[in-house]
């Protein structure tokens, strides 16, 4: 395991983000159906774009998050503006998987999403690694994990903390972020899976996702995909 360690520190990513006051991205993963029709639509009512973790054995599945979008979905919001990240191809638990395992699944993603996939990245389930950052580094500009926080002062970009928006959660903790954001500046990430009346565990709301995006909206935080937030921090120097 040391040797993982090793390497993931070596070939490890890391960017400043002193000097950006405050950027907000919101990101959906697996991209079934309702994040894209109601989701996307609730971005886009403020001007806004996501980013979608889509892994690409799945399309067209049910799953738990519910029917999962088809490719002419995923590439009309491509088109409207919203970022396309890799999720790997199966949606592997990385923890588990093999170093090469890792790279096959997401290098297949990105073949099967050709000219539409960007170089964002996020760990299925959140389960990552010391192996498994490796891997990102490799093929990834970024990759998001699912520890709760925001991205300040020096961050690791195969490691970026985010915030779950989950109905089975309450939103206290997620707006509360979004007023710290806003005092302290940082890069701030939220993910949820299916937008619905009736989410699954790892879902939530209209309602909910509106009341966010209203509050990053009245506070006046800038708004963009996790790649483009990248571009705007390297932009500020970082």
């Amino acid at each position: 395991m040391w040797i993982w360690h090793k390497l993931g520190t070596v070939l490890g990513k890391k960017i400043d983000c002193k000097e950006i006051s405050a950027v907000v991205s919101f990101s959906f993963d697996d991209a079934p159906i309702s994040s894209f029709i109601v989701g996307g639509k609730i971005l886009e009512e403020y001007g806004y774009r996501g980013t979608y973790y889509i892994s690409a054995g799945l399309i067209e599945q049910t799953t738990v998050v519910g029917r999962i979008s088809g490719i002419e979905t995923i590439r009309a919001f491509h088109k409207r503006g919203h970022e396309i990240g890799n999720h790997t191809y199966d949606h592997m638990d990385c923890q588990k998987a093999s170093l090469l395992g890792i790279l096959k699944s997401v290098r297949r993603n990105r073949r099967r999403l050709t000219g539409i996939m960007s170089g964002s990245f996020a760990y299925p389930y959140g389960a990552r690694n010391a192996r498994a950052r490796v891997a990102a580094r490799l093929c990834a500009g970024s990759a998001r994990g699912i520890s709760f926080g925001i991205n300040k002062n020096v961050v690791d970009l195969m490691d970026l903390k985010a915030a779950r928006v989950y109905r089975r959660d309450s939103m206290d903790d997620c707006l509360e972020l979004v007023s710290e954001c806003a005092r302290r500046g940082g890069w701030l990430i939220f993910y949820t899976h299916d937008v619905c009346d009736e989410p699954s565990d790892f879902g939530c709301t209209p309602e909910q996702l509106t009341r966010l995006v209203r509050a990053v909206h009245d506070n006046k935080l800038t708004v963009a995909t996790v790649g483009k937030a990248l571009q705007l921090i390297e932009q500020a120097g970082g």
